[in-house]
């Protein structure tokens, strides 16, 4: 409901956003009422002369033509001739007309104040221009070297050369600005940078050429760097394109294209901080940081969103997930996903004697806790499946739903649930395993003519 405006005075008022004359400063104050002061005395200036408009045209107007008057009978004055929807009418074209006006006035303000804008913006495009090519004619290589050599006797040949190290530098800067494409300007800045300009200390005369960025970009790489990197490239996009780390976007416009390479997406099945600490896991003797794994991930590997998630969740990881990040918040573990717990109670390698809890080594570890008072109150959210009344088409039916429920427990019970709860998920993460790795062996082993259908 739409207020008026008195209500909506004092509700401001209330809000604090109008202040009232007596919560001014004396400042404010007198300034405020110097205002008020201006206003009226504007007020009363416009009103005159609308006063002695109104009296002018009253005294140069000639009197209207009377209008015939309709009588009834007993002599009373029923009306006048004209009627009055005539006149409202009138009045409506009228309101309309200066609406009409009033808006078009708008726009050619506006538009004015646009083009005044640009035309300010171009006068001063305009003159830098004019001081760049006044400083572009004064200093041609020539006057430089003439200026560096005022008053000195120096050898021709001295002279020679440095014109011709004027005239060089010149021409580079010159062929540097015509080129559009940034590998164009990657490849030209290579070609005039080494460590012939980093011994002799020159690079000062290269970011005369260059822009910074492209001087700080054009060292040169070692091939022995550059093979690293492409080993390391090799293994992070090997790993990441594992079905238990990223599953493969089954759609027909699940697609990326980068530099006219269009590839199928693939979205991680865990956080990118959680998959490069797998990948460390895995490949404990490869020296690579996380920024470095972030930089050689593939385009077309991707983190999921809720927009991308095409699949249900596995109630299993979510109550484990679930638990893990209760028990880390109230500061009982210290580990922050369920992957770790899993790595803390396994040996190295991880077997599937290990997720078994059947290896000799670690069947006997259990979760390392800190310490905290058993008997505190908590609760946590698990994963359930229940019987729903749900209402279809008027008639009540009972369904199974999976829904979340919040459980009350103390903090030892907690610790208990995932104790209990941990065995089984080691088992099913190692089942999940033992399917990808029976997958990847299929693929690798398939002739020319077979293909390789996944079934639920």
């Amino acid at each position: 409901m739409k207020m008026n405006e008195p209500e909506r005075y004092h509700r401001r008022v209330q809000c604090g956003k109008i202040k009232k004359i007596q919560e001014f400063s004396d400042r404010s104050k007198r300034k405020q009422r110097k205002i008020w002061r201006e206003k009226k005395i504007k007020s009363r200036l416009n009103k005159k002369r609308q006063e002695e408009h109104f009296q002018a045209i009253t005294e140069n107007t000639p009197p209207g033509t009377p209008q015939p008057r309709v009588y009834l009978q007993n002599n009373e004055i029923l009306g006048d001739a004209q009627s009055s929807h005539q006149k409202q009418s009138g009045l409506r074209r009228a309101r309309k007309n200066r609406k009409q006006l009033k808006q078009c006035i708008h726009k050619l303000k506006k538009k004015v104040e646009n083009l005044t804008r640009s035309n300010a913006t171009y006068r001063v495009r305009l003159s830098r221009l004019k001081e760049k090519q006044k400083n572009n004619l004064s200093n041609t290589p020539r006057k430089r070297v003439n200026n560096l050599l005022d008053g000195q006797h120096v050898n021709e040949k001295i002279r020679e050369q440095i014109l011709f190290a004027e005239v060089l530098t010149k021409q580079l800067t010159d062929n540097f600005k015509k080129i559009k494409s940034r590998k164009g300007k990657n490849e030209f800045a290579l070609s005039i940078t080494g460590n012939l300009m980093k011994k002799y200390r020159f690079k000062n005369v290269v970011s005369s050429i260059l822009s910074r960025k492209f001087v700080n970009k054009t060292h040169c790489i070692s091939n022995r760097r550059k093979k690293l990197l492409t080993e390391k490239y090799k293994l992070v996009k090997e790993f990441l394109e594992r079905d238990e780390i990223s599953r493969l976007c089954p759609g027909k416009n699940d697609v990326i294209t980068k530099n006219k390479i269009k590839k199928q997406k693939r979205l991680l099945t865990d956080s990118i901080k959680n998959t490069y600490k797998m990948f460390r896991f895995a490949y404990p003797h490869t020296k690579i940081s996380y920024s470095l794994f972030c930089k050689l991930r593939p385009f077309y590997v991707l983190s999921p969103n809720a927009k991308s998630r095409e699949t249900c969740l596995c109630v299993i990881h979510e109550n484990v997930l679930l638990l893990v990040s209760k028990m880390k918040l109230l500061k009982i573990i210290n580990e922050n996903s369920s992957s770790e717990i899993v790595n803390s109670l396994c040996c190295r390698d991880q077997t599937e004697l290990c997720s078994e809890r059947s290896c000799a080594a670690c069947k006997e570890k259990t979760i390392v806790t800190n310490e905290f008072n058993s008997d505190d109150i908590t609760s946590y959210k698990k994963w359930e499946t229940a019987k729903v009344t749900l209402l279809i088409k008027g008639v009540e039916k009972q369904c199974q739903k999976t829904i979340k429920k919040q459980i009350t427990c103390t903090k030892r019970e907690l610790v208990v649930v995932l104790e209990n709860s941990i065995t089984k998920f080691m088992a099913h993460t190692n089942n999940i395993k033992h399917q990808y790795h029976a997958i990847s062996e299929i693929k690798q082993n398939l002739k020319f003519a077979d293909v390789l259908i996944p079934t639920p």
